[in-house]
């Protein structure tokens, strides 16, 4: 509660101007500082308040706003309150509303600005941008984007260096250590190629070495990339902070996505995705109705094709209802979560189930892979199964109803609902 009233507070009560405000003051025309591409937010300059500032605005795209932008613009928010007083960043953050972040104008130019026109900048700006990227790694935040050097500003008066736009840091308070080095390493890589490009006299042979190591020069990414941050978020996802806490969360986590689906749900895009999670419903009952818990190994069904349906089942289920979206970064992403949330969840599983059931168990690791069936050594009477003891112990009706009730609600709302709305 008491936290639900400071949020109230910092959004009511030191809010040095409203959206009102914008529009109604003659002298709080905006500016667009740069040229928005579809999906990001307008980011404008206005003199409000006797004050220059800043406006991240998201209101004016409707798919960017709820599944995207309020999320980026409560991340910067949070960001910029963790760093707040911190020279060169971004001052006094406010969200206008739920669709605005806001806060001081920094004058100067950018660093790309700079590269364009082949300006020269000496060791000693480099020296104390490096400074605050620390600083701002001491604090718990990781930039993740000063590969794009439009966010690293040098100020017009004093020179000094400025960082913005912490839309997709990462907070590490909760990560593991290994993950926030390499994350670390991508902030400081980003910033030693720049030094390099700018300031090439004054870079010393231990940052070269450095940059040398950690930054791709094909792709503007830490050499081994892929390999070390697919390592790293496999590791997270073992994480046994991260698992007790997603335990703890998964029904409002389910809640949350219906409700994003129910906001950005297509009518044209409901029955392909209905087709494909009522498939993975129905095999996730045949799942059901073949394995009984610890007790005796699971062979038969959907067992016989592969050693862990269930996960297959529910992607499918997963994946269809985000189709209802018609959004392929929405999929893409999901897929993603997904890969590494049942991947690392079978890992532990298969490291545990020898214990139960033993050599039966490696014997049958062998015969049967993990998630892609092999038709070769099909047997039509392992794989015409069904236990209707097992399906009622495993809960099978209530999921099945569970899934048909919520595609029955998505239907009504996606037809009669946001149809006649619009």
């Amino acid at each position: 509660m008491d936290k639900d009233l400071q949020w109230a507070d910092v959004i009511v009560g030191h809010q040095p101007f409203t959206r009102g405000d914008i529009g109604s003051q003659p002298a709080a025309s905006l500016s667009s500082l740069y040229r928005t591409r579809w999906g990001q937010a307008r980011v404008s300059r206005g003199l409000v308040a006797g004050h220059e500032w800043v406006i991240k605005d998201v209101s004016g795209n409707r798919v960017t706003k709820y599944l995207w932008g309020r999320w980026l613009l409560a991340r910067e928010y949070r960001a910029l309150k963790l760093l707040m007083n911190l020279p060169g960043v971004p001052r006094e953050p406010f969200m206008l509303d739920r669709d605005a972040l806001c806060y001081r104008y920094i004058g100067g130019t950018t660093l790309r600005e700079r590269r364009e026109r082949n300006d020269k900048l000496d060791a000693g700006f480099f020296l104390r941008l490096e400074g605050t990227l620390r600083q701002i790694h001491d604090r718990g935040v990781v930039h993740m984007d000063l590969g794009n050097t439009r966010n690293i500003l040098v100020a017009d008066e004093t020179g000094e260096p400025g960082v913005i736009d912490f839309g997709s840091c990462v907070f590490t308070q909760f990560v593991p250590k290994q993950l926030t080095h390499r994350l670390q390493r991508m902030d400081y890589s980003r910033l030693y190629k720049s030094w390099a490009r700018l300031a090439p006299e004054s870079l010393d042979d231990d940052r070269t070495r450095y940059l040398q190591a950690y930054y791709h020069r094909h792709h503007s990414k830490p050499k081994h990339w892929g390999r070390d941050m697919t390592h790293a978020i496999r590791q997270f996802f073992h994480n046994a902070t991260f698992r007790q806490w997603f335990r703890k969360l998964r029904v409002p986590l389910g809640i949350a996505l219906l409700v994003l689906i129910m906001s950005e749900i297509s009518a044209a895009w409901y029955w392909p995705g209905a087709a494909v999670a009522l498939v993975g419903a129905l095999l996730q009952a045949w799942s059901f109705a073949c394995i009984d818990t610890q007790k005796v190994l699971a062979d038969k069904g959907p067992y016989s094709l592969v050693r862990n349906p269930q996960y297959i089942t529910r992607f499918l289920l997963v994946i269809g209802v985000v189709m209802m979206t018609g959004s392929p970064w929405l999929v893409l992403a999901t897929m993603a979560l997904y890969y590494f949330y049942a991947v690392t969840r079978v890992e532990r599983e298969e490291a545990l189930l020898p214990t139960v059931f033993g050599d039966a168990y490696r014997d049958y690791c062998e015969r049967v892979p993990r998630f892609v069936p092999r038709l070769t050594n099909l047997d039509r009477e392992r794989l015409l199964h069904w236990n209707w003891h097992a399906f009622r112990k495993n809960h099978g009706a209530s999921n099945l109803a569970t899934v048909l009730a919520c595609l029955g609600i998505l239907y009504i709302w996606a037809f009669h609902i946001v149809d006649q709305a619009s």
